[in-house]
């Protein structure tokens, strides 16, 4: 017997270890809202200040698969893979 639960405005983001290219998400999942699914694509950013920051994508789930991969600038150099920024706890 499977448990239901309330994913309501919840979702998960996972490291994308299938990458095809630098321009590919960073981090891939999808999302819940209001009985809605969605896929989320996800890159590390890094503003002119230095401060990493992390962009979204979002599509509907009727499409097959996440965000195609973004059209990365030459200014923006590939991000490493996925990571945890530091936590202070």
């Amino acid at each position: 017997m499977s448990e239901q639960f309330e994913n309501n405005l919840r979702g998960v983001l996972f490291n994308n270890d299938k990458r095809k290219s630098d321009a590919s998400p960073d981090m891939t999942g999808h999302l819940e809202i209001e009985g809605t699914e969605y896929w989320v694509s996800a890159w590390w950013q890094e503003a002119k200040t230095g401060v990493e920051y992390l962009s979204f994508r979002i599509n509907p789930k009727e499409d097959e698969e996440p965000a195609p991969a973004s059209k990365r600038s030459a200014s923006q150099p590939a991000r490493a893979p996925a990571r945890s920024p530091s936590r202070s706890r």
